[in-house]
């Protein structure tokens, strides 16, 4: 070598393990460096200091969420009979819900319509047709053969 070696106390990178602060028991976490012999104090890497690897995902998550989220509304969109489907099961939900209540009530009027409400939802969902066109007329005429 044509120059020698800096001062230890010269470069921040090359103190003494009390000279950061550290205890005698924290000493083992120091390594030697390989310029100058010195003794260096690793400290935690950025990521685990600072909490960035975290902060690095956060962005591709929520890219993501919002590209799931979107091809559901594309598929909702397209395709009103699974809209339909899903708005059906809400109102039956709630319906099956409310039954128990009117049964305990005794308000056997107001049961029934709810049971006869709820079964023309689901079979207007079924048959492709709105809940008021669910009659008995519905029921006792021919089904027609695709």
């Amino acid at each position: 070598m044509c120059n020698p070696p800096p001062p230890p106390a010269a470069d921040r990178r090359f103190r003494h393990p009390a000279a950061c602060g550290q205890s005698a028991s924290r000493a083992g976490d120091c390594q030697h460096q390989g310029v100058a012999g010195g003794v260096g104090c690793l400290g935690p890497a950025i990521t685990a200091a600072s909490g960035l690897s975290g902060l690095a995902i956060v962005g591709p998550l929520a890219w993501i969420c919002a590209l799931l989220w979107r091809r559901q509304k594309d598929n909702l969109a397209n395709n009103p009979r699974l809209v339909r489907r899903r708005e059906v099961e809400r109102l039956v939900r709630r319906g099956l819900a409310e039954l128990p209540g009117l049964a305990a009530a005794n308000n056997a009027e107001a049961f029934y319509a709810s049971v006869f409400r709820l079964l023309q939802e689901q079979l207007g969902e079924r048959l492709d047709l709105p809940a008021s066109a669910i009659t008995e007329a519905v029921w006792k005429a021919p089904k027609p053969r695709d």
